[in-house]
């Protein structure tokens, strides 16, 4: 699993959904960790073209 070899903990992934003012992951379209170790959350709500996450695995 990526965020394991990555060393993402579930914990550090809902302070991150916290920072752009969410309390759930529900509101959550994607989690993106980018190629320079950044993550990125990609609100529902935000979601018009899904274009930016081409390639991206899902899991």
């Amino acid at each position: 699993m990526q965020m394991k070899k990555n060393r993402l903990r579930k914990q550090d992934l809902r302070g991150k959904v916290r920072q752009q003012g969410m309390s759930s992951f529900e509101n959550v379209e994607a989690i993106v960790l980018e190629g320079d170790g950044s993550v990125s959350i990609i609100k529902k709500e935000d979601v018009k073209s899904k274009d930016a996450l081409e390639g991206v695995l899902e899991k």
